[in-house]
Parts: C-alpha cells; sequence; structure tokens
C-alpha cells in the first residue's frame, strides 16, 4: 500500500471521529435523560409549555420507545397532585412517556387521550410528591414540532375560602398588631416551599422561574394578618419591577423566611 494511500485513510479516519465527537458534544438539552429540558416545580393553576422539533437535524437522539427522535423534560412536584401532560398544540401524531426518578415507565399515550382528542397523545395521572420525567417524541419515525405542556389544578376557592376560616379560628386570639410586618407564615397557604429562598446565599440556583415567583408571592399574600400587613402590588406589577431587573443582570436579595414568625 502506497504511503500517500494510507495517509489519505489515516485523514478519513480522523475526521469520522472528529465528526462523530462534535455530534455528541453538540447534542441539545432535553436529548437525553441525565440532561433534560427543566420545567422546575409544578405551581397549582400554572401551566408550563415549551415547544420543540425532534427532527434528527436538531441533535435529539432515539432512546425509548418509537423510532422518532426523543425530547426529555424533568419536573418535581412538592406534594401529591393530579398532574395534566398533553401534546394537544402539537400538528402532527404524537407518543409520550411518564417515567419515574429511576427512569422507570409509568404511564404511556399515543392517542385520544383524556386531554387531546385527535392524535396527539395526552396523560392525566395522580402522583405523590417527587421528581418525573416526561418524554415527547413522534409516532413511529414522525417528527416536527412538538408542543408538551405540565399542569396541575390550582386551588380552589372553596378550598381557599375553608382553609382561610379554618386558620383563622385556631389563631382568633392572636394578638395580631404584635406581628412583625403584619406576616405570619403559619397561617399561609404555602403554594411552595419557602425554605428553598432563604436569601441567605445569593446564587444562579436561588433564581426562580416565572410560575415559581408567583407561587411565593401569592404565599406571602396568604400569610397577611391583622392591620399592619402591608399592600400587595397586582401580580403584573411585580412581574414588569422583577424581572426587568432580573434582565439587566441585578440579583435581587430577599429576607430569610423566617422573618415571617413569631
Amino acid at each position: 500500500m502506497k504511503p500517500i494511500f494510507k495517509f489519505k485513510i489515516a485523514i478519513i479516519i480522523f475526521l469520522a471521529i472528529l465528526f462523530t465527537g462534535l455530534k455528541v458534544w453538540s447534542q441539545p438539552v432535553g436529548a437525553t435523560i441525565s440532561n433534560p429540558i427543566q420545567a422546575g416545580t409544578l405551581t397549582p393553576g400554572i401551566t408550563f409549555s415549551d415547544t420543540k422539533n425532534n427532527s434528527p437535524s436538531n441533535g435529539f437522539i432515539n432512546n425509548i420507545g418509537q423510532a422518532s427522535d426523543d425530547i426529555y423534560y424533568g419536573f418535581t412536584l412538592a406534594s401529591n397532585a393530579e398532574v395534566s401532560i398533553s401534546h394537544c398544540a402539537s400538528g402532527f401524531d404524537t407518543y409520550m412517556y411518564l417515567l419515574n426518578a429511576s427512569g422507570s415507565i409509568i404511564a404511556s399515550n399515543d392517542d385520544l387521550g383524556p386531554l387531546c382528542s385527535g392524535l396527539q397523545a395526552s396523560i392525566k395521572i395522580s402522583l405523590a410528591a417527587g421528581a418525573y420525567y416526561v418524554v415527547s417524541e413522534g409516532y413511529s419515525n414522525n417528527s416536527g414540532a412538538i408542543t408538551t405542556t405540565l399542569s396541575i389544578p390550582a386551588a380552589s376557592t372553596e378550598v381557599i375560602n375553608v382553609f382561610a376560616q379554618q386558620v383563622g379560628q385556631v389563631f382568633s386570639s392572636l394578638e395580631t398588631s404584635r406581628v412583625p410586618f403584619g406576616l405570619l407564615r403559619d397561617v399561609a397557604m404555602e403554594q411552595t416551599n419557602l425554605d428553598n429562598y432563604n436569601g441567605t446565599v445569593l446564587v444562579d440556583s436561588n433564581f426562580v422561574s416565572n410560575a415559581e415567583w408567583h407561587a411565593i408571592y401569592q404565599t406571602l399574600v396568604s400569610a397577611s394578618i391583622g392591620n399592619n400587613t402591608p399592600d400587595f402590588p397586582e401580580m403584573k406589577l411585580i412581574d414588569s419591577l422583577c424581572f426587568n431587573e432580573r434582565g439587566s443582570g441585578i440579583r435581587i436579595k430577599r429576607k430569610s423566611w423566617g422573618d415571617l414568625k413569631i
């Protein structure tokens, strides 16, 4: 074999290895269960929605189920909840899997699920608190833009009113004027775990999604007690102020939630 021919073969092998490595390196978030698109902790009444195209040219790969490429999502439940997962807004025949924290299949759906009437997949299921994954893909080898939504129901007005009445009875003898800032965590209907946002160390992991921010704010509003409670602006005003500041690279440090206790 001539030296120049050997050299050409070596170049071809090198380029093949290089481009294979580049393909793996360029895999997008959501291509594997180890690097899913994070939906975060689901908040009652707030829908997470994301659209991704599972076309082979976008770098997703096929790990499970159908022949089409998979898109992985991760989410967490702070407490037991009925979870709705759908592809209803997608424009072609899709397939869906729900996995537990170890990656085992809990449920799957192809057509005519509980939330979508056609070829788009959907699942509605009661789950315990914990971490889960959703796999979105096309039926067979179909590909295209898949819109994945996740949600848990908001607490009904009746539930909120009953909760407020019961808490009011428990604290009926409390001298509310002595409660600092008019906020008492013990009376709040907590829609998220406030201890995750204690303000002692501000790092990137303390940043929250719009849905999580709403849950924190609504929890604070429900902690109001007595006549010295501060005025709470409308949520849309809070959104504009807080997220405009975050967009400018300014970090907002919060006081410890322990300040709400007596």
